[in-house]
């Protein structure tokens, strides 16, 4: 999921790039571009965080009798790439957990009143959310 939402902001902010430069505002532009490079970097990391997915999925439990040396040899070959590949994974979770913070705007939470709610005359009134009407 978050691999196309890195993809999907790549493409907008590439495309809002362009409209700035085209109308001749410099500052956009770059901010535009800075937000294409973040959302570059965002794509980049989810795909890594893909690859480190499937490592972890070719680990299989080894069953069998432990004491049969061939079992026990296996079982902690096992071990050991689980004990390389759970740090990466939680290095990478801090990272892109890290990185969705930064996408998402300033002060807002999920079911803020922003939501529902807007400014009139310099107080927030309550409003319910609008329904489209079958004609």
């Amino acid at each position: 999921m978050l691999n196309r939402t890195g993809a999907m902001a790549v493409d907008s902010c590439r495309a809002m790039q362009r409209y700035f430069a085209r109308v001749g505002d410099s500052v956009a532009t770059k901010l535009m571009r800075h937000c294409k490079l973040h959302a570059d970097e965002v794509q980049y990391r989810s795909w890594e965080a893909m690859d480190l997915l499937a490592e972890g999925m070719k680990i299989k439990p080894e069953h069998g009798n432990f004491s049969q040396y061939s079992v026990v040899l296996k079982a902690e070959k096992q071990i050991d790439m689980l004990e390389t590949l759970i740090p990466q994974v939680e290095s990478m979770s801090a990272d892109l957990y890290g990185l969705l913070e930064k996408f998402k705007p300033y002060g807002a939470s999920p079911f803020s009143e922003t939501l529902t709610s807007v400014r009139s005359n310099g107080t927030l009134k309550k409003e319910e959310p609008t329904q489209f009407r079958k004609m």
